[in-house]
């Protein structure tokens, strides 16, 4: 999940068929991208070179290349044992100085009292599949385990839209670089900007998404870490690409600045209608 973030350029635009939504309208919707270079993100690394910045994201993607090789490869074997094992563990290019290239976004989960909702920023990874962020019960639960973050940890029980699955759904999820979550999946209304709506945002219902409750972050150290989990829009069936597939046309899009523009302009992760077609440059 937080592992291998973003695929080459050519699944920049997917079509997927399966979807648990239970939100049938088209729709557009856009998520506001924090670009790991920029000094507004949460994983910015200061006094590093071009060079040095350029060199991570280059390890990125060379893991991640990989990583979406075997799971396509993967299919044309006949004996998918070992390469099922391998699959457990989410893999991450190791940095030098500790450093994530991922972008990240922020999202609104729950309904509470006057149809509010709580805003978490995740990291968005298109090298797996689940959303996941971690729940209050985190503290309580005699075999939790909560990394420290400055935001409220997502209470879950107060939520009026929350709904777990019954039986309960268990999930592990395990990352190359130490990070972990697990608990159980339930479903849930995430809240995102609109571009399609008569109002500035748009609610979509019943989002699978894993309520953790035993969660390792090793790069969260203090009260000042913002990320509170991972937003997955990889291929696998509760990817939220896949989720909102019949509501979205299952597309999303979304365009890298170079870094080093000095004052980049914002960037954005689109779905559905809010796909906008590239203009022609004027010569």
């Amino acid at each position: 999940m937080a592992s291998i973030r973003m695929m080459p350029i050519s699944f920049v635009l997917l079509s997927l068929s399966l979807t648990y939504s239970s939100y049938t309208s088209p729709i557009g919707l856009m998520l506001k991208l924090i670009p790991p270079y920029s000094t507004k993100s949460p994983l910015f690394i200061p006094n590093l070179t071009f060079e040095e910045r350029m060199q991570m994201l280059v390890q990125q993607s060379d893991v991640r290349v990989q990583h979406v090789y075997n799971i396509l490869s993967s299919t044309f074997h006949a004996n998918l044992s070992e390469y099922s094992l391998k699959q457990d563990m989410i893999p991450t290019p190791v940095i030098k100085k500790k450093g994530i290239t991922s972008m990240v976004v922020e999202v609104g989960i729950g309904t509470f009292d006057n149809g509010a909702y709580r805003s978490y920023l995740l990291i968005m990874d298109t090298g797996s599949n689940d959303i996941w962020v971690q729940c209050e019960d985190c503290q309580s639960q005699p075999n939790g385990h909560c990394y420290p973050q400055k935001e409220d940890y997502f209470p879950n029980t107060k939520s009026k839209s929350y709904m777990p699955f019954n039986p309960p759904s268990p999930y592990t999820l395990i990352y190359g670089d130490g990070r972990n979550s697990s608990d159980f999946f339930a479903k849930e209304t995430f809240t995102f900007p609109s571009s399609s709506s008569s109002s500035q945002h748009i609610k979509l219902p019943n989002i699978i998404f894993g309520c953790g409750t035993n969660n390792h972050y090793p790069l969260a150290k203090d009260k000042s870490n913002l990320i509170a989990g991972i937003f997955g829009l990889g291929m696998g069936k509760r990817s939220f690409i896949n989720q909102i597939e019949r509501q979205s046309g299952g597309n999303f899009s979304y365009c890298l600045v170079n870094m080093d523009i000095q004052n980049p302009p914002p960037v954005y992760l689109r779905f559905g209608t809010n796909i906008k077609p590239p203009q022609a440059q004027k010569p």
